[in-house]
């Protein structure tokens, strides 16, 4: 189907509603309460807000590039130390996210319903609405990679090098990482991982009565980690009120307490 340059314009416009509409319903409520990333980030924009820092990197809560913390910045700055400001960043980078992928949709397929359709699609696609409303970065990942494609098929098409250059901000923008040397300060913490259930996709205010969810884990062990005996644990971040960080307590079978760990088995690592 063929559209009009007034009718791609009307729908794209009805889209943008539509997915505004769904990512703003109540979201200084829901999700209810304050994950740990979300408030890492607050934590992080508040300073820069404060002209404390300006980091190029952040190497705290694992790593990563400050690109949301700076956008969370802007509804700071608006709305003041409120909890869901970092979810309004979020919120603006799927708006923009749905917005590219229907100006990509147009580039590949000018003339055609094709770009109107696959916004539609992104702006009511569960794992979408999900990380919009959430306050943290893997939401940038659409819009970045969507703005890529789109300039990089207009650069093609028209011989433009602004679109080429659009292109490339966008890839370098949703794309960075950070390897350093292993810490050297006598911690018994080899190697970990952080995220929310199902790989970020189901959090835990998802969850039903009963239900079962099976989650997998890989680890990355250093490569110079010296042959033996290791313990595998788990543990439960409280996004409740004991504030970031806090682990839920961990019990055994007898109810016996653990602390905030619970371990899973002993592990031999052997020499290479």
């Amino acid at each position: 189907m063929s559209l009009t340059s007034r009718r791609q314009l009307i729908y794209s416009a009805g889209v943008l509603l539509l997915a505004a509409s769904l990512r703003l319903w109540h979201i200084s409520q829901t999700p209810p309460g304050l994950y740990l990333d979300e408030a890492y980030h607050l934590l992080r924009a508040q300073e820069i807000a404060y002209g404390e820092a300006l980091p190029v990197f952040i190497t705290g809560n694992n790593g990563y590039e400050p690109l949301f913390v700076y956008l969370a910045v802007i509804p700071l700055k608006i709305l003041g130390p409120v909890a869901w400001a970092g979810r309004l960043a979020t919120v603006w980078a799927g708006l923009v996210g749905v917005a590219l992928t229907m100006r990509a949709g147009r580039e590949l397929f000018p003339g055609r319903s094709v770009g109107v359709l696959a916004g539609l699609v992104l702006a009511t696609l569960l794992w979408s609405l999900t990380f919009s409303r959430f306050g943290s970065q893997p939401i940038l990942a659409v819009p970045a990679a969507a703005g890529t494609l789109a300039g990089l098929w207009h650069g093609a098409r028209t011989d433009t090098r602004r679109a080429f250059i659009v292109a490339g901000v966008s890839l370098g923008l949703g794309f960075v990482h950070l390897i350093g040397l292993p810490k050297a300060d006598g911690s018994v913490l080899y190697a970990h991982h952080d995220s929310q259930p199902c790989a970020d996709t189901y959090p835990a205010w998802q969850w039903h009565p009963g239900e079962l969810v099976v989650e997998t884990y890989s680890l990355s062990l250093p490569a110079d980690m010296s042959p033996g005996d290791y313990i595998w644990q788990t543990g439960w971040y409280d996004e409740g009120t004991s504030g970031p960080g806090a682990r839920l307590p961990a019990r055994d079978e007898t109810g016996q307490s653990l602390g905030d760990v619970a371990p899973l088995e002993t592990v031999h690592i052997g020499a290479p």
